[in-house]
């Protein structure tokens, strides 16, 4: 059976990007329209007239700011959203809030200028707009995560000797938003990768740290791992790796090859993680598009550690959890709301049966 191809709406108020992103989209073939709003006034006519698959969003756009009308118009309607914003110090901070509020995705916004910009990187972007078409929304409160949870009683000596590794893409900031904060200051050290691009994370990790006992930071080379600390991959240029420096465990930010498609890649820190921790490693995959994460999830398992993975009910895109679980990188497949508890049950009980 051939599958549908999605119908796009562009919703931005520079008539260039319109042109470039527009033009992309349908020399792709990858899509049944693509059609343009300048404005969300104008978006909730096309709407009317024909309800997109998914659509991509400006968030700096006259008569409403994309932020009001993706909470307000496009979140209700449970229309996929891309953002598409540009990565100014006054922008990062709304971008993520969108995410909060339920965009599936970011795309930072490129300078168009010759030789560089939108067009040479609009194989990519085709990609991620052809997942969010198919990604299923989720309706997180953005101010209602989960509460923070007892862990286990653990000495400093055992919490030191553990480190919990995550890794998310396409829906995971919302997942992400939903779920640390359960893990409080008594818990191992928790190292994240969420693919986005540069220039995003810092808010991100701010965002965080405001709703979480724990605290949390956007990673620096030589950054320690430590109980009650999250630390968050910075996107852009450079892998995050975890290893021992003497009695410390560090993160390191290092050169490398694109690895599935992605740098920060959640296969290199869970294949570092699983190298310098062993058994005492618990990996989590969460929603995402791809396979990044399940290399990388099977190498902790072999080690000896625990593994974790969203299940396809309440994954936005169920991609890379699909992918981990089909080579049988998976312990245990969960709802996202489970995740935690089953994380600090596999904390307190080692190698024992997991509950059903």
């Amino acid at each position: 059976m051939t599958q549908r191809k999605p119908h796009v709406l562009i919703v931005d108020d520079s008539r260039m990007i319109q042109h470039v992103l527009g033009s992309g989209l349908r020399k792709s073939g990858e899509f049944a329209s693509v059609r343009t709003a300048e404005d969300p006034e104008a978006a909730l006519y096309a709407i009317r007239e024909q309800r997109p698959d998914v659509i991509t969003l400006d968030l700096e756009m006259p008569k409403m700011d994309g932020l009001t009308f993706l909470k307000r118009h496009l979140k209700p309607m449970q229309i996929p959203t891309v953002v598409i914003s540009s990565a100014t110090a006054g922008n990062r901070t709304i971008t993520i809030r969108s995410m909060d509020a339920g965009a599936v995705d970011i795309i930072a916004k490129p300078e168009l200028t010759p030789g560089t910009g939108l067009m040479n990187m609009m194989s990519e972007v085709v990609g991620r707009i052809k997942a969010a078409a198919g990604a299923t929304t989720r309706d997180y409160d953005e101010d209602r995560p989960l509460p923070s949870q007892a862990l286990p009683k653990m000495s400093a000596n055992m919490l030191a000797r553990h480190m919990i590794a995550i890794g998310a893409s396409t829906g995971g900031v919302q997942a992400l938003n939903h779920i640390l904060p359960s893990f409080g200051k008594d818990a191992p050290g928790i190292v994240v990768v969420q693919h986005m691009p540069q220039g995003f994370t810092a808010s991100f990790a701010a965002r965080l740290n405001r709703h979480s006992e724990a605290e949390v930071i956007e990673a620096r080379d030589g950054d320690e791992v430590l109980p009650g600390r999250i630390i968050i991959a910075p996107g852009g240029e450079k892998h995050l790796i975890v290893q021992r420096e003497g009695w410390r465990s560090v993160v390191r930010l290092v050169d490398g090859d694109l690895v599935s498609y992605s740098r920060p890649s959640v296969d290199v820190m869970f294949q570092s993680a699983a190298q310098t921790f062993g058994r005492h490693c618990i990996g989590v995959l969460l929603t995402g598009m791809g396979r990044d994460g399940a290399d990388g999830l099977l190498n902790i398992r072999n080690s000896g550690g625990r593994t974790f993975a969203q299940d396809k009910r309440t994954c936005t895109v169920f991609g890379m959890p699909a992918a981990a679980e089909k080579i049988g990188a998976v312990e245990r497949m969960c709802s996202l709301d489970e995740i935690p508890g089953r994380v600090m049950h596999a904390l307190q009980s080692g190698r024992s049966k997991i509950p059903v």
